[in-house]
C-alpha cells in the first residue's frame, strides 16, 4: 500500500499543480503598473504552472526521502515531469500553429515562441532529471558527498 501511494502521489501532485494554476498570467499581470511590468508578470505567470509542477515533484521526493520505496516515487516524479514538459510543448505548439497563418513572409512561427513557457518547461525538465537521479540511486541520491574517512 505504501509503495503504491509513493508511486502515484508525486505524478498526481505534479499534474494537479500544473493544471490547477494554468491561466494565472492574467491575474498576475493585473498587479503591474507599467507595460513592461505587465509583460514581465505575464511571462512569469506563463512559466509558473510548469515550474511549480516540477518543483512539486522535487518537494514530494524530499518528503519521501528515507522510505524504502523511494525509487517508485522517483519514477513517478520522472513520469510527472515528462507529462508536464509534454503539456508545455503541446500547448505552445498549438498556439504557434494557430499563429502560423499570420506570420509575415521571411519569418518563422518559431520566432514567436514564448520564452516564459520555455523557461517553465526547462525548470520542470531539470526537476525531472533530479527525479531520475533519485529513481536510479534511491536514497543515496540525497547523501552529501564528503571527504573519505582517514584511516588510522
Amino acid at each position: 500500500m505504501n509503495k503504491v501511494l509513493l508511486a502515484l502521489a508525486p505524478a498526481a501532485l505534479m499534474l494537479a499543480v500544473c493544471v490547477g494554476i494554468t491561466g494565472l498570467e492574467k491575474w498576475l499581470a493585473n498587479f503591474a503598473t507599467s507595460e513592461g511590468a505587465r509583460l514581465m508578470l505575464g511571462r512569469t505567470g506563463l512559466a509558473l504552472p510548469y515550474a511549480a509542477g516540477g518543483l512539486a515533484g522535487v518537494i514530494s521526493l524530499f518528503a519521501a526521502a528515507g522510505a524504502h520505496a523511494i525509487r517508485a516515487a522517483g519514477w513517478s516524479a520522472v513520469g510527472g515531469a515528462t507529462v508536464v514538459v509534454a503539456l508545455a510543448v503541446t500547448r505552445e505548439t498549438v498556439r504557434l500553429i494557430a499563429l502560423a497563418d499570420r506570420v509575415p513572409a521571411g519569418e518563422t512561427a518559431l520566432s514567436y515562441s514564448d520564452p516564459g513557457t520555455a523557461v517553465g518547461a526547462t525548470i520542470a525538465l531539470i526537476c525531472g532529471v533530479f527525479a531520475l537521479r533519485v529513481a536510479i540511486r534511491g536514497n543515496a541520491a540525497f547523501a552529501a558527498a564528503g571527504p573519505p574517512p582517514v584511516p588510522g
